[in-house]
This record gives structure tokens, sequence and C-alpha cells, in this order.
């Protein structure tokens, strides 16, 4: 094998493929990549058997074709240290020589038919959305998943898909959040898989590659596998096994309070008055009136008040949450249609709060009791 190819467009997809790479492995053939050079393309393909990741870097040139297995991390720094404008690639059978410049480096290659094999992007059931959308929405979801181990369905985020819309849903337990989007095309009937965090944040590096965020790219879900393909590569994640949680049953319906407050403004004030909340006892307290909102915060080491209008209706009810929580929401809702504004509803003291960002975009948290 002998290429010839640009320097920073091999550095991006090594840098794509090499996440999905394990440090160490009972396997060691896994700790490697595999580069395939065929036409005028090389293709790098990486895995730990729970996410797989092919790439491909064109055009190159390729001199003579062939394939070899190859450490990813050692490649991957060698590239991204590198600093001339091109690198050459040659594998003699035993060893890849890589020179950039006045760079270079021997690598041994391991057997590349050691290395496993990537499944293919099915074509059946695909869903087409864009770019932006997808990656928007991995961000409203993945942020509420569980992140303690033995959570099971709840370490991942609820992917489902039918021939309109798709919707994503993450819960950890205490809050959820759940967006949907209507998609170009989808299955005609409803698909659904949980994808682990690992799976999510590999489609998210993905989709971040794609130069225009408005082109379509595509999923597949499929019983034991997700897979997403992208103008640059696919990638393919198991699912977890298990019951996700009956999320529509915990979101709230019609409240008695109401309120519609600016998004920006309310994150800057929640942000101001936590610092008077301690680690231990995360908890600001919703005051609303018909005037606005009052948020206070306590701790050992003091109190904290901040007020902003809202047009409010309801019962002039207060609530407590975890600021931490509440900032996660206003945060991901960043750049959502509508989401200029939250729409803040809840029943009483005990019930769940639900913020609303435009048609889209839902999160639900679970109060905290306070004293006093």
């Amino acid at each position: 094998m002998e290429v010839v190819c640009d320097l920073a467009r091999l550095r991006k997809t090594l840098a794509l493929v090499a996440y999905a790479v394990p440090a160490k492995s009972a396997r060691p053939v896994l700790q490697n990549i595999r580069l395939t050079a065929a036409g005028d393309s090389l293709t790098v393909e990486g895995t730990d058997l729970e996410v797989a990741v092919r790439s491909s870097c064109s055009p190159v040139d390729v001199r003579k074709p062939g394939t070899c297995a190859v450490p990813a991390r050692t490649l991957s720094d060698f590239v991204r240290d590198a600093g001339a404008k091109e690198a050459s690639l040659l594998h003699d059978g035993s060893a890849l020589q890589i020179r950039s410049g006045s760079d270079s480096g021997s690598l041994s290659t391991q057997d590349e038919a050691e290395f496993p094999t990537l499944p293919s992007f099915p074509g059946e059931g695909e869903i087409e959305v864009e770019a932006a959308v997808l990656l928007s929405m991995a961000a409203q979801t993945s942020f509420a998943a569980a992140k303690e181990a033995g959570r099971y369905a709840m370490n991942g985020v609820l992917v489902e898909g039918d021939a309109e819309r798709l919707r994503m849903v993450a819960t950890d337990g205490r809050r959820l959040s759940l967006t949907e989007r209507p998609i170009r095309k989808g299955p005609s009937s409803r698909r659904s898989a949980i994808v682990p965090l690992r799976g999510v944040e590999q489609f998210r590096r993905a989709v971040e590659g794609v130069e225009d965020r408005a082109q379509p790219v595509s999923l597949s879900i499929r019983e034991r596998e997700v897979a997403l393909r992208t103008p640059g590569g696919e990638v393919f994640s198991r699912v977890l096994e298990g019951e996700f949680p009956r999320y529509t049953s915990v979101i709230p319906k019609d409240p008695p309070n109401v309120a519609e407050l600016d998004r920006r403004l309310l994150l800057n004030r929640i942000k101001c008055v936590s610092n008077f909340t301690g680690e231990d006892a995360r908890s600001v307290r919703f005051v609303f009136s018909s005037t606005g909102l009052t948020l206070l915060s306590k701790s050992a080491t003091g109190e904290g008040k901040s007020e902003m209008d809202a047009r409010f209706r309801g019962t002039g009810t207060e609530v407590a949450f975890n600021p931490d929580y509440i900032r996660d929401a206003l945060t991901a809702a960043e750049g959502t249609v509508g989401g200029a504004e939250v729409r803040f509803e809840f029943s009483d003291r005990t019930s769940p709060g639900k913020l609303l960002f435009g048609e889209d975009f839902c999160y639900v948290v679970m109060p905290i009791a306070v004293e006093g």
C-alpha cells in the first residue's frame, strides 16, 4: 500500500475514527485502525466492538492499493503534530512508513485479517434528517441521561422514528428531556432503540464534521444496532437492552400555573443566585407573582436573591429546583426555534415542573423539598 494525501484531511479523518478505539483491550488488534487504499480514497476503520466508525479520506493519490492494521494512537498523534501539508504512507508488509515533510516514522502493523469486519449501512428503513437538526436533538437530550453505571436503559438516549418525525428522549430518573422534529423521510412503521451515550457522542462527532449543516444525514434503527451515515463516513452503535421508562406518563398535563420568561435572562439570573447554594444542598426557590419571578437561595455561607419580569398566571405558588438541572435545559435550548422564551408550567411544590422551548423541546424536572 502506498498513498499520498493532504495532511489536514487525514488529520480530520483519524481524529473521528480514533475516538472509537479503546486505549486498552484484551484483544490488541482493537487498539489498531484499519487503513484501506483503493481508487482515490483512503478508508479508515476503528471499533471497540460497541461503537464502530468508518470514514474516508478523499481524494488521495493511491499509488498502490492495499490494507493494513496500524496502532491508532501513535498514527493519530503523529499526524496531529506533523507540520507539512502532505503525508505519504507506505506499507511494506511488516511496517507502515509515514513521512510528512521533515518528519517521519515507522509503525509496526498487525495482520489486518484479525481486525473485525465492520457492518455496512443498511438501505431499508432509512431516516433522513438535516445534520443541524440531528446535532441539536442530541445536544438537547444526552445531558439528561443517567451517567451512573448500572442504570441500564437510562444510560442511553431513546431514538424513535416513523414516516414523519424523529424523537429523542433521555432521563436519569430526576429529570427528562424530550425533543422531536419533522424529517425528510422515514420508515413506514415506527422504529425505536436505546443508543448508549458513547454511541450518541460518536454520532455527534461525525455530524459536526459535516461542513454544510443543512445537508441531510441518514439514520437506520435496527433491533441490535443504530447506524448513522454522513457524507464523510458511517458510525455504528450497539443498542442497550432493557425497557425504557414510560416517559409519556411523567410529563405533566395542563398544569394550572404558567409563566413565560426570557430564556437567556433566566439563565443569567439562575447562574447568579446559585452562587449562594451549597454543594450538598443545591436548591433555588422559584417564587411567582403577578408581576414576575423572584429566585431565592440559601446556604451556610449566605443568601441570594434575584428578580426578573415574567408573564404569569396561576395561584402564585412557589417551587424549588436544583439550579444545575434548570441551567442544563436552558443552555441546551440555545438556537432552538422558539427558544428565545421558555414556558414554565407547574402544579405545586411537590409536583414536577415542565419547561417548554417552542413546540419541539420539552423538559421535565422533579422539585426539591425545602423547609420554610
